[in-house]
């Protein structure tokens, strides 16, 4: 290989990783915004302001927000509303175990297999009791699509809420609800894949030792 050719590579490369990286970046963000949307969402199924919740839940995780919206639900009379609640902590519960591995795992050694899509390896470690060492490869493609699912789960909370205040304040529909949108519940979206049929997936296509 002649040495501009190894640059154009090396160029290419960097430029691979940064969109891995940047791929990540949008992760996080994204996760923000669906953090927040359990504030909204526990606000208007409480009938709360959402920024005096704010105040007790600053310091939740986003478990600790899902427990304490299916916490409230237990005390409610079963609905259409509640069902589509429920659906939106199950789909958070999952998606952030997804989030959780590639935004706290180490990211590096970056490698194609023939070619194919550029990749990072995922390191994690848990120590409760036994220890548990994981290394997953993460692609763009991997990253966004993680990102893409956290964009649907905001999507589909912030529809709720407004549906829920509406049926609260009535008077609201015109300021919150476009006229040309028929006025429903928000369609429940597919839940993300679970993190352990992944692993299971994972381990029985990993050649043996």
């Amino acid at each position: 290989m002649s040495e501009p050719d190894e640059i154009t590579d090396m160029r290419q490369l960097s430029a691979n990783i940064r969109a891995i990286q940047q791929a990540l970046g949008h992760l996080v963000m994204t996760w923000n915004h669906v953090d927040q949307s359990l504030v909204e969402l526990m606000g208007a199924a409480l009938k709360q302001d959402p920024r005096s919740l704010s105040i007790i839940t600053a310091h939740m995780s986003s478990e600790g927000r899902i427990q304490a919206l299916l916490a409230c639900l237990s005390e409610m009379e079963e609905s259409d509303i509640g069902t589509h609640i429920r659906w939106a902590c199950n789909y958070t519960d999952r998606l952030r175990i997804w989030r959780n591995h590639y935004v706290h795992s180490v990211l590096g050694n970056y490698a194609s297999e023939g070619g194919g899509e550029l990749r990072a390896m995922t390191y994690s470690m848990k120590a409760k009791r036994t220890v548990v060492e994981r290394r997953i490869p993460a692609s763009e493609a991997d990253l966004m699509k993680v990102a893409g699912q956290a964009a649907t789960l905001h999507n589909f909370i912030f529809s709720l809420c407004l549906f829920i205040r509406i049926q609260n304040q009535p008077e609201l529909r015109p300021q919150l609800w476009h006229p040309d949108i028929p006025y429903k519940l928000p369609a429940m979206p597919p839940l993300p894949e679970r993190w352990e049929d992944y692993l299971q997936a994972q381990s029985a296509h990993r050649p043996p030792r």
